[in-house]
């Protein structure tokens, strides 16, 4: 897991768990998780590590029962036709993509292998205020009126520039997807700036996975003064 310019006081470790379920002996689902702990972050730390372990129970309650039944049924379907069975997997690992004496940025991938070899990606982006651990406002990083008008103008040039390019394969109307595509909710700070996230399949065909686009910080905003007239004497 990368860590880039961890600050003093916080210090990020990863937690892991790994499990094979199987069924009469049979592997039948092999997981694999990983999520981050914040180490002597006080109680904003606390606050952070809370919901980490809620994301990881959430998965693993689907894993362990959805996902296994469903499972197990395949194998019992491929034993009763003598087909081949494949051992379905699913994990969940994340990576610190910033961090500086103000904020904490990590993503985390979810992946499912039903055991046809074409993985499902889910990609959750949380970024966080240090030291008291609350979420990122939204005004910090997903621009207002004409400036976001302005953000999918741009990021629709680079996506379309993208395609030129054969680096992703993206839908030919992508650019009028995106703003339903795209939240503030799925977005990372990285050294370079930001980087927006669409969920698999809604850009772009499944195979290209989470599609990310890349946008410089939005300036803050400097509200105005009231100009306010001179008082009588």
């Amino acid at each position: 897991m990368q860590q880039k310019g961890l600050p003093q006081s916080w210090q990020v470790v990863w937690k892991q768990e790994k499990r094979l379920l199987k069924l009469r002996g049979e592997p039948v689902l092999r997981l694999e998780l990983s999520w981050p702990d914040i180490q002597r972050g006080g109680s904003g730390g606390r606050r952070v590590n809370r919901y980490y372990q809620q994301v990881v129970y959430a998965w693993k309650k689907r894993w362990e029962k959805t996902l296994y039944c469903r499972a197990c049924l395949d194998l019992a379907a491929c034993q009763d036709t003598g087909r081949p069975f494949r051992p379905w997997s699913a994990r969940l690992k994340g990576e610190v993509t910033f961090q500086d004496g103000e904020t904490l940025s990590v993503i985390q991938d979810a992946w499912e292998d039903w055991g046809d070899g074409r993985p499902i990606q889910v990609r959750t982006a949380d970024l966080w205020t240090v030291p008291d651990g609350r979420p990122l406002s939204k005004g910090r990083c997903w621009p207002e009126g004409r400036a976001r008008r302005k953000l999918f103008q741009d990021l629709a040039e680079q996506g379309e520039q993208r395609r030129k390019n054969g680096d992703c394969f993206l839908d030919p109307d992508f650019a009028k997807k995106l703003p339903r595509a795209l939240s503030w909710r799925r977005c990372a700070r990285t050294e370079d700036g930001l980087e927006y996230y669409a969920p698999q399949g809604t850009l772009a065909v499944p195979v290209e996975g989470v599609v990310a686009f890349y946008a410089p910080i939005p300036s803050p905003k400097i509200r105005k003064r009231k100009k306010t007239l001179p008082s009588k004497t």
